[in-house]
């Protein structure tokens, strides 16, 4: 799979760089049949960095993603892999949570944008889970 598996945060994401990346790490979740979220992230994101300390962390939230490929794609650098992602999600920047179905389809009315609470957070992992 693309990028290495990372678990400082309770969830175990893979990192992405490039749009190329995300989709070869997409094309492998759609062939395990599996969801996947991705966490558009930066360094300076705030909201990103609560997300970290407190949502990822808790054991609702882990059991509630373990069913998902979890991607995460950081643009701190705002190079042009990074700004060719953000235009991919059609977005200014992090935080961004992008779900995309077993079949590997972007489901835009689940994404979720800002701050989430670990009971609201794991939740909506839940009904996306059971699509």
């Amino acid at each position: 799979m693309v990028g290495q598996a990372q678990s400082t945060t309770g969830l175990e994401f893979i990192d992405v760089e490039t749009v190329a990346e995300l989709e070869v790490a997409l094309a492998e979740a759609r062939e395990a049949n599996v969801p996947v979220m991705v966490d558009l992230t930066a360094e300076w994101c705030i909201s990103c960095k609560e997300m970290e300390h407190y949502t990822f962390p808790d054991p609702q939230v882990v059991a509630a993603y373990e069913p998902f490929t979890l991607l995460r794609i950081d643009v701190t650098e705002n190079d042009d892999d990074d700004k060719a992602i953000l235009r991919y999600f059609e977005t200014y920047g992090p935080p961004v949570y992008a779900y995309f179905d077993r079949k590997g389809q972007r489901r835009d009315e689940y994404e979720l944008i800002g701050f989430f609470d670990a009971e609201e957070f794991s939740a909506h992992a839940r009904r996306f889970a059971a699509l």
